[in-house]
């Protein structure tokens, strides 16, 4: 089959520590249009970026914007559960920019991690290392829905919706929010009813692993409480111990998990973006993912 129009995203992420202008070059050499934003890359101004993003958008790209985006000029790990002022502000700041930025190109939505109950103070291989000063849940909870309750009625004013992802834990130990599905529900529950989710199944896959729950029972649950608010699920490869970010192979549980999810409808009919965050992949191995998620979704 072939398809005149590639109708998933593909994340920026997938070309890591270029451009943003280099990642879009290679989003389009694919024959990708459609194309989410993330991190990471090279630091550049706010206005550099919003001549960059305006610039694509008006070569015919549409354009999401996806977590750790704009990074800052220092560098600091997102999250919004801290109970530390200083990376509260931080997280602020950026959130605030991704807003305008995603009004700038009409960005439909922007998603972002509901945070972590320790500090993560470096990356290792693609992974958070955090420190040994591990929050309650409870608290870390609190601090992560007060971020987004606050941020609510700001997105919804200027239509742009705010989405929440599910997150997972290490092999030992769990520094992330919503891991499973009471926790998703617990957080829910407790926020905006227009704040929306992000289903990010190589997440679940990690969770339902380490956590020992059965992911298929887990997306029926999931979907019949929340199918009307998952406006994006994001798509990747992994072992079930690390969130790799691998390339989606031929008869992947998540092609079944996508058309599962496309048989649901969003609140007044809106698009569900599916997008692929396969990091650690090469061209090919990326076009033939976006191929077979566009197969399973059409």
């Amino acid at each position: 089959m072939k398809f005149d129009y590639l109708t998933c995203y593909l994340s920026t992420s997938c070309f890591q520590n270029t451009s943003v202008s280099s990642a879009f070059k290679q989003c389009l050499e694919i024959g990708v249009k459609r194309i989410e934003v993330s991190a990471p890359h090279q630091y550049q101004s706010i206005e550099e970026l919003k001549e960059t993003l305006v610039r694509f958008r008006n070569l015919g790209c549409e354009i999401t914007l996806h977590n750790y985006f704009p990074a800052p000029k220092n560098e600091f790990i997102l999250n919004i559960a801290s109970h530390d002022k200083i990376d509260i502000q931080r997280a602020k700041t950026l959130v605030t920019n991704a807003l305008e930025l995603s009004c700038l190109i009409s960005s439909p939505l922007y998603g972002l991690h509901p945070g972590y109950l320790s500090q993560a103070t470096r990356v290792e291989k693609g992974n958070f290392v955090f420190t040994n000063k591990v929050s309650s849940y409870s608290n870390a909870l609190d601090n992560a829905v007060m971020f987004i309750s606050n941020f609510a009625s700001q997105f919804k004013r200027r239509r742009v919706k705010l989405l929440v992802e599910n997150l997972f834990p290490e092999p030992d130990n769990n520094h992330s929010l919503c891991c499973t599905f009471d926790e998703i529900c617990e957080f829910m529950m407790q926020t905006p009813k227009g704040v929306g989710l992000l289903l990010d199944l190589g997440h679940l896959n990690v969770s339902s692993k380490i956590r020992d729950f059965n992911r298929e029972l887990f997306l029926y649950k999931y979907l019949e409480a929340f199918a009307d608010r998952v406006f994006e699920v994001h798509l990747s490869e992994n072992n079930g111990i690390l969130d790799e970010h691998l390339a989606i192979k031929e008869k992947s549980w998540q092609l079944n998990a996508i058309k599962l999810i496309e048989q649901t409808k969003l609140e007044n009919n809106a698009e569900r973006i599916y997008c692929i965050e396969a990091r650690n992949s090469n061209l090919e191995e990326l076009k033939h993912s976006v191929y077979l998620v566009n197969e399973a979704i059409s």
